[in-house]
């Protein structure tokens, strides 16, 4: 999320996280949190994720699907924005874009193209994984909020209180001017640890992500003619 962060600014799980109905629920700290979400998220995960950001006069919607691989996440993201369209595709470390006036044809970008970078800085705010990184250098408080429920599903509630500086860094994100020096995180784990939503405010800038159908299959590929 700290590559949402800079945008902002700019403008049934498997894995080690499953508990016994014995254990205590929602119980994590600013220790264990971060270790036990690492420790829900198989190698192999797939997830869906959704982001909406409003204020200041923009409206973003974002949706991707994220597949994690050996050598990092694939990804198939749409961004909509003000009445344009933007899309991306990330697959074994190629990159393919299209947007409103390409009437749906992908292009490969170069990865020495100037805008490779901030694409791939993108695609990274919709990585769960490349959050830990930066969430592990910038974490400063976990407050327990307590237990609750998204669409019937039961969640832990937890609220965190993350360094901006510390967390652009760890990820080699730039640091917005006039960011404040902490953001707080809402987030919601399933009883599993999956990361089941994330809400933050920047900059006057509204954000919401919810991540859904984890680990079922998915089919991210490079686009016809790419």
């Amino acid at each position: 999320m700290p590559a949402a962060m800079a945008l902002a600014g700019c403008s049934a799980g498997q894995g080690g996280g499953d508990r016994l109905a014995e254990e205590e629920t929602c119980g994590y700290d600013q220790q264990t949190l971060l270790p036990a979400m690492e420790a829900a998220l198989p190698a192999d995960a797939t997830v869906r994720v959704a982001m909406e950001m409003s204020g200041a006069g923009q409206e973003i919607v974002i949706d991707a699907v994220v597949a994690y691989t050996p050598t990092g996440a694939e990804m198939d993201m749409t961004m909509r924005s003000n009445g344009a369209e933007f899309a991306l595709i990330v697959v074994d470390s190629r990159l393919f874009v299209s947007d409103s006036t390409s009437g749906g044809r992908y292009q490969e970008l170069d990865s020495s193209d100037p805008a490779a970078a901030q694409l791939r800085s993108q695609a990274a705010s919709m990585d769960i994984a490349s959050s830990f990184t930066a969430w592990r250098a910038g974490l400063e408080r976990v407050e327990q909020v307590g237990e609750d429920e998204i669409d019937g599903e039961p969640v832990c509630h937890y609220s965190l209180t993350v360094s901006t500086d510390a967390a652009s860094e760890a990820q080699g994100d730039p640091v917005v001017p006039g960011m404040p020096e902490t953001v707080t995180y809402e987030l919601y784990l399933t009883l599993d640890d999956l990361m089941r939503r994330v809400e933050f405010e920047l900059g006057g800038i509204e954000a919401e992500m919810n991540a859904t159908h984890w680990n079922e299959a998915v089919d991210i590929e490079a686009p016809s003619g790419g």
